[in-house]
């Protein structure tokens, strides 16, 4: 299956570059660079990340320019370049917050906070930590609010 998966995301993600902007979706190019990111190709998810904010450039979509940048200081995480990862996630959460979009706000608070915990500022990471918590209650998601305090009692 995971080759499949692979071979699937080649096609597609040399798709991405050929087609016309106007001919993919936001989400489609988003959804390819995630799951580009959970192969763990890397450069690939970047590529179409970068993509996607060009598009973005001169637009007043404030909800896909967020979902991106937290998609890149995703990638940024998992390559342990936590200062990149910082600053951008700190620029989906404004936006998150502004746009008063909850639910990515608190998942984007949550990945701050295992930033925050490895680059060992245990303070930062708890109170990002229990913005999370407190905004996945108010969504009545237990499992998220579970999720964060497990990384949470790991951080002390």
């Amino acid at each position: 299956p995971t080759q499949n998966t692979h071979i699937i995301a080649e096609e597609l993600y040399h798709d991405s570059f050929t087609r016309d902007e106007g001919d993919i979706g936001l989400f489609y190019v988003r959804f390819l660079a995630s799951a580009y990111r959970k192969l763990g190709d890397h450069q690939k998810a970047l590529d179409l990340y970068q993509k996607i904010l060009l598009e973005l450039k001169e637009s007043e979509y404030k909800q896909g320019k967020a979902k991106t940048l937290h998609g890149i200081a995703e990638v940024y995480y998992e390559q342990q370049e936590f200062e990149k990862a910082r600053l951008l996630n700190l620029e989906a959460v404004q936006l998150f917050n502004e746009l008063g979009a909850k639910p990515h706000l608190a998942e984007a608070l949550y990945q701050l906070g295992l930033t925050h915990k490895e680059m060992g500022d245990i303070e930062m990471s708890n109170a990002n930590f229990q913005e999370a918590i407190r905004l996945f209650g108010e969504m009545e998601a237990p499992k998220q609010v579970e999720r964060v305090r497990r990384s949470m009692q790991n951080s002390k």
